[in-house]
């Protein structure tokens, strides 16, 4: 019997290291029909205009513009969804239109896209990013705060969760995602979802899919082009219309796959222009994609 033991404990730490360092790839490609009678919604908030007019030098609302016409081809429910741009987007209106939206879920995909002026705070105890509404006053507590994201993304319930910031110190949000986590990432966390994964059981709400794209670093600015919106969400978009970026061959252009290619993109145009840019992407669960453009 102590050597069955013996065994059967060799056995099962040799699983989890290897599930560990290998964590499964899955594609959930899906039927036509499933495409179809999938609930995926949005939440974009990007500004150009501001309370104070000499923080009125973004590209935010363009590209809301821009994001909502691809995400409406793409299945995305426009009564599930809400933009807000400029005077809409208060620091108030911002945090409780999450309200809204949890009581319009579940929700298959949830996509949050923000685009402002944002900052980097090394204060001890308080959040490392800070995103600029409308009425942002230079006092940090008027800013939306990597913990008020990541508070309103807890507030909806979605299989898979997308965050994408388009902002200087945008890399910040992933220190306070690493903070403030959604989700067990450790060794324990991975050998349950392997066993959960193995054993048929649906995974639990922490390890639902989880990725956040950011423009930059935590030290890092970003930088937009007149009249194309923020250069990092540009690429992103463009990504979204060629077919080699399906680097899987499933049919889909997948978030992660888009990423790939924004950030050398981006990286290698800034760098033309001796300007350090390094779009980041945290990834809360890396044994599936993320579909988003279905070609």
């Amino acid at each position: 019997m102590g050597k069955f033991l013996k065994g059967t404990a060799i056995i099962l730490c040799f699983f989890m290291i290897w599930g560990y360092l290998n964590p499964l790839t899955v594609t959930a490609g899906g039927s036509d029909e499933e495409y179809k009678n999938t609930t995926n919604s949005y939440y974009l908030v990007g500004l150009n205009d501001f309370q104070d007019p000499k923080m009125n030098d973004t590209a935010g609302a363009y590209d809301v513009d821009k994001l909502g016409a691809l995400l409406n081809k793409e299945n995305f429910s426009r009564s599930a969804s809400v933009n807000k741009s400029n005077l809409d987007a208060s620091k108030s209106e911002i945090i409780s239109e999450g309200d809204k939206i949890k009581d319009k879920g579940p929700h298959d995909l949830f996509l949050l896209y923000m685009h402002s002026h944002g900052y980097k705070s090394d204060s001890w105890g308080k959040a490392d990013f800070y995103f600029s509404p409308y009425d942002a006053n230079g006092i940090l507590e008027s800013y939306v705060s990597g913990y008020d994201i990541i508070s309103l993304l807890r507030k909806i319930d979605a299989n898979k969760k997308v965050v994408i910031v388009e902002s200087c110190h945008s890399g910040a949000l992933i220190d306070d995602l690493m903070k403030n986590p959604s989700q067990d990432n450790s060794l324990l966390g991975y050998v349950v979802t392997g066993i959960n994964y193995l054993s048929g059981k649906e995974e639990t709400d922490s390890n639902k899919k989880y990725v956040v794209l950011t423009s930059c670093t935590a030290d890092e600015l970003s930088y937009f082009k007149t009249n194309y919106g923020g250069i990092f969400t540009d690429y992103l978009l463009e990504a979204c219309e060629k077919k080699e970026c399906d680097l899987d061959n499933d049919g889909w252009i997948s978030v992660e796959e888009a990423f790939h290619y924004a950030q050398d993109k981006t990286i290698k145009y800034q760098r033309s222009r001796k300007i350090k840019q390094t779009p980041q992407m945290y990834d809360g669960n890396p044994r599936e994609e993320v579909e988003l453009v279905k070609l």
